[in-house]
């Protein structure tokens, strides 16, 4: 029987009093208390997979999960459920969904060879991941970072 893997923040989670439940052997926040009082709602995604890829050919590998690597730093892809990010010129983020993480990280992992060698870190374990969505979500996320929304 396998663990059960803990969302970086299962502790605030349950301190908010959040709805917490199982996903994919995943301990998660489903639900925030207040979430539908007609503002902005709030999702833990934690458990979605989340695999850096460093290199100059990064975008190579990525193609191995069918994701086009943007060319432009923020650009993103998205295909079926996997999305693609450039963090920098040499680095991307793969967003994988729970049940596809075990298949992906073995493909990325194949489709590093040749000259030039990428590093592919799954990092899924040490960085949350949230979905906000509603009424106010723009709002709320321009003022939480500098992304022009």
């Amino acid at each position: 029987m396998e663990a059960t893997r803990r969302s970086p923040i299962e502790h605030l989670a349950r301190a908010a009093g959040a709805e917490l439940a199982l996903d994919a052997g995943w301990l998660i926040a489903r639900s925030f208390p207040g979430a539908s009082t007609g503002g902005p709602g709030l999702s833990d995604e934690s458990h979605w997979g989340k695999v850096l890829l460093h290199g100059r050919a990064a975008g190579r590998v990525a193609a191995a999960l069918a994701l086009e690597a943007p060319e432009a730093t923020g650009g993103g892809f998205r295909h079926q459920s996997k999305a693609v990010y450039r963090l920098r010129a040499d680095q991307l983020i793969v967003i994988l969904p729970p049940a596809a993480q075990r298949d992906a990280l073995r493909a990325l992992l194949a489709a590093n060879t040749g000259d030039e060698m990428v590093t592919v870190t799954d990092v899924t374990h040490g960085r949350a991941q949230f979905r906000v969505t509603g009424p106010g979500t723009v709002d709320l996320l321009s003022r939480l970072c500098a992304l022009d929304f």
